[in-house]
């Protein structure tokens, strides 16, 4: 609050602004977070050039999951998908063929603000979204006091919706035209806090008076509930919500979600446009809904088909990229026999355009892994101890997560911790250890850009320790640098070394220690693919910390030890 200057109590009014300057941020953000997870022929970058024909084809590509649900979820003024980069970056030149194959969604999600239409008189002249119009009352022509459109039909408040309005007691309507891309049974749904109503063409389709607690909204809200009908593609139809506060409850939410028409041949129409193309673009991974809080994960596999949609791709083009659109490790042995494999995360707004900035080479891959992709969940350091019992786990994995335990328990990972690959080739050089400037002790190594492009190198350094009482992790992350080579130069990378890093807490000292000996450092690409060592005096780290008397009644566990 202090940094934002909001430290008098008087918070400043939410604004937002779409500035140039900004989605120029995001697009290199979420660009520099792509991490190339395998490049086995070198295809990476496309040459657009080459190119008459582009299968993009999965779940994702035309409905990404940008951000994660619950309370990481923001608004965005606007957003490119992967299909709409990939489009404009080839231009009209290049036919692109779009096939989802499968949905990632077990059930209904958000509704699409695509198929919605607000009206001409949408304020802001937003022309997609549902029109939202809120009033102190259900009865008919009460004053509205707040127009806008929702961009997405899901809304959770914890505060009166808009000034004049009361904590509860008023009432929601949302109205737009409906258009259906598809014909074929349509599923639509509501979640809300209180009562609701959704109305097709002047229909009640869905009410969620009669729905069941507890579902939905932390559990203050109903189970979703849900309507079928039949519908041809192409039609206009009268999109209504009705939705009032109740005044028990001083929180509201109400959640619109549909569902499309999944073709049963969508697999088979996905391959055959796959095998006509030059490259196949596959774009798979999670929902918003499964990116969420709240709910622990049960598995690494993918929702749905999109497993069986990539392995039946990459059978009839071998020239497949798959990309990855999830904010956390899945199982990935269906990639297996692609030309490349990406992660791009939950990249955020400039989805489209990062995408395609890195797979036609306008820009080089420069992500790595910040966390380990086991090859199945048994794997995993929690796995032992999930879903515990009697509504208790105990995390007897201690510090051992992550790299730390598949390192020590040698569990070997898909893709190991710092991975991450360039479009051009690094060479090390003999790495040592100095001091710095700012007394640090700084580990410098040689590398040099040895392949055929420029490219941006992360050069990370771990460290083996001496004697640890057990257990301890066979070696820790302590430093990294990112260095930008441009074709065949050298430089002489300086990682600084934070000797807290191998400091590790002592119950019985009641402190942070470090144990006696020289630490061996080992420089790299990954904490699986190291390249050089040095040995450093622990002595020389100005940040060692030495172990606390321990006072009375204090030690592991007690308020003042660290949790």
């Amino acid at each position: 609050r202090a940094r934002l200057g909001v430290t008098s109590g008087d918070e400043p009014a939410e604004s937002s602004a779409e500035d140039p300057a900004h989605r120029a941020l995001a697009r290199e953000a979420a660009r520099r977070g792509i991490v190339l997870l395998a490049n086995p022929s070198a295809v990476l970058p496309l040459d657009p050039d080459a190119l008459r024909r582009v299968a993009v084809i999965g779940p994702n590509a035309d409905t990404p999951a940008l951000q994660g649900g619950g309370s990481a979820r923001v608004n965005p003024h606007h957003t490119t998908t992967p299909l709409e980069g990939l489009v404009e970056r080839l231009g009209a030149g290049v036919e692109v063929v779009h096939e989802p194959g499968c949905t990632a969604h077990d059930g209904t999600t958000v509704i699409d603000p695509r198929w919605l239409d607000p009206g001409p008189d949408a304020p802001d002249g937003r022309g997609q979204g549902l029109l939202v119009e809120l009033a102190l009352s259900d009865e008919p022509g009460a004053v509205v006091v707040h127009r806008e459109v929702a961009a997405r039909a899901s809304t959770l408040w914890f505060h009166p919706p808009a000034p004049g309005l009361p904590i509860s007691g008023w009432t929601l309507r949302g109205s737009a035209t409906f258009r259906p891309p598809v014909g074929g049974t349509w599923r639509f749904g509501l979640t809300s806090v209180g009562p609701a109503k959704l109305l097709l063409d002047g229909r009640a389709l869905v009410d969620t008076a009669g729905a069941r607690p507890g579902g939905s909204f932390y559990g203050l809200g109903g189970h979703e509930v849900v309507a079928e009908v039949e519908l041809p593609a192409g039609g206009a139809h009268r999109f209504e919500v009705i939705y009032t506060s109740s005044g028990e409850i001083p929180v509201a939410g109400i959640a619109v979600t549909a569902q499309a028409p999944v073709p049963e041949d969508a697999l088979e129409r996905a391959v055959e446009a796959a095998r006509n193309a030059d490259v196949a673009i596959v774009v798979v991974g999670s929902t918003t809904e499964w990116e969420t809080e709240g709910a622990d994960r049960t598995t690494l596999d993918l929702p749905g088909r999109q497993a069986e949609l990539v392995r039946a791709v990459i059978a009839v083009n071998p020239a497949t990229v798959v990309v990855l659109n999830a904010g956390a490790p899945v199982s990935t042995d269906w990639a297996a026999g692609a030309d490349a494999l990406l992660v791009c995360w939950l990249p955020g707004q400039e989805a489209g355009g990062a995408l395609a900035d890195v797979l036609f080479g306008d820009a080089p891959p420069t992500g790595r892994l910040p966390v380990t992709f086991p090859v199945r969940i048994e794997d995993t350091a929690a796995h032992e101890n999930f879903p515990g019992a009697d509504g208790q786990v105990h995390y007897r994995e201690g510090s051992l997560i992550g790299y730390r335990h598949h390192d020590t328990n040698d569990v070997p990972p898909a893709f190991a911790f710092g991975h991450g690959l360039a479009t051009t080739d690094f060479a090390y050089g003999e790495p040592t250890v100095a001091t710095g400037a700012d007394g640090r002790p700084v580990l410098r190594v040689p590398v040099t850009n040895t392949g055929t492009r420029a490219g941006t190198e992360v050069v990370q350094v771990y460290a083996q320790t001496g004697d640890r009482p057990a257990p301890a992790a066979t070696k820790e992350l302590v430093g990294f640098t990112v260095a930008d080579l441009p074709l065949g130069a050298e430089v002489e990378v300086e990682v600084a070394i934070d000797g807290r890093a191998w400091t590790h807490w002592s119950s019985e000292a009641h402190g942070w220690v470090v144990e006696d000996g020289p630490v061996v450092l080992q420089v790299g690409r990954s904490a699986a693919d190291l390249r050089g060592t040095a040995t450093l005096d622990p002595a020389a780290c100005p940040e060692r910390i030495a172990p606390t008397p321990r006072a009375p009644g204090t030690g592991a566990g007690s308020p003042e030890a660290p949790s």
